[in-house]
C-alpha cells in the first residue's frame, strides 16, 4: 500500500528553491555523507549504461532477450539507471512529452499537490518530502499515471494543467 501524501504542510522542491534563486541548500535538504548514494563510477554522465533496444523486437530469439534482460539487469544492479535507444518513439513525441512534463512541474507546489498521491494508491504527484513527514527533504519529484492497459486509465483524475498531458 502507498503511504499517503501529508497535505497540512507545502513543503518547498529543490525546483521551487532554484526557482527563488537560492544558491545554497537549506540543511534539511542535505543527507549525511553515510545516507547518500554511491555509484561504483565517479564521472558517470560519460558511463551511464546505454541499451539498445534494435533487436528487442516479436522477432527477436531467446538469446537476443535472453541478453538484453541481462544488460538491464546489470544496468539496474551497477547504477540504478540506464539510458535507452533505438526505441522506435519518434523524437518529436519525445521532445512533447519533455515539454509537457516541464509545464506540469513548473506549476506551484499548492497545484500539484491537488493531485497528490492517496492513500493506498500509486497514482498522481508525490515527493518524497511530502511521505511521512519526514524531515529531511527529498530532492526529486514524481507524477505517475495508470495508461496500460486503457482500461486501467482515470484521465478524470489526471491533472487538468497542462492540456497537453491528457
Amino acid at each position: 500500500m502507498a503511504p499517503a501524501v501529508a497535505s497540512a504542510e507545502v513543503k518547498r522542491t529543490v525546483k521551487s528553491l532554484a526557482d527563488l534563486g537560492i544558491k545554497n541548500l537549506p540543511v534539511n535538504y542535505v543527507k549525511d555523507e553515510d545516507e547518500r548514494p554511491t555509484v561504483a563510477y565517479n564521472n558517470f554522465s560519460k558511463e551511464v549504461p546505454v541499451i539498445s533496444l534494435a533487436n528487442a523486437g516479436a522477432a527477436a530469439g531467446g538469446a537476443e532477450r535472453a541478453q538484453l534482460l541481462r544488460e538491464v539487469r546489470a544496468a539496474c544492479e551497477e547504477w540504478g539507471m540506464f539510458q535507452i535507444k533505438d526505441h522506435g518513439v519518434p523524437t518529436e513525441l519525445n521532445s512533447q512529452i519533455m515539454c509537457c512534463s516541464q509545464e506540469f512541474f513548473s506549476l506551484s507546489v499548492e497545484e500539484k499537490m491537488q493531485y497528490a498521491i492517496k492513500a493506498g494508491q500509486f497514482v498522481g504527484y508525490g515527493n518524497g518530502s511530502f511521505i511521512n513527514d519526514d524531515p529531511l527533504m527529498d530532492w526529486r519529484e514524481l507524477y505517475v499515471a495508470t495508461c496500460s492497459p486503457s482500461k486501467a486509465r482515470d484521465i478524470q483524475s489526471w491533472p487538468a494543467k497542462p492540456l497537453h498531458l491528457r
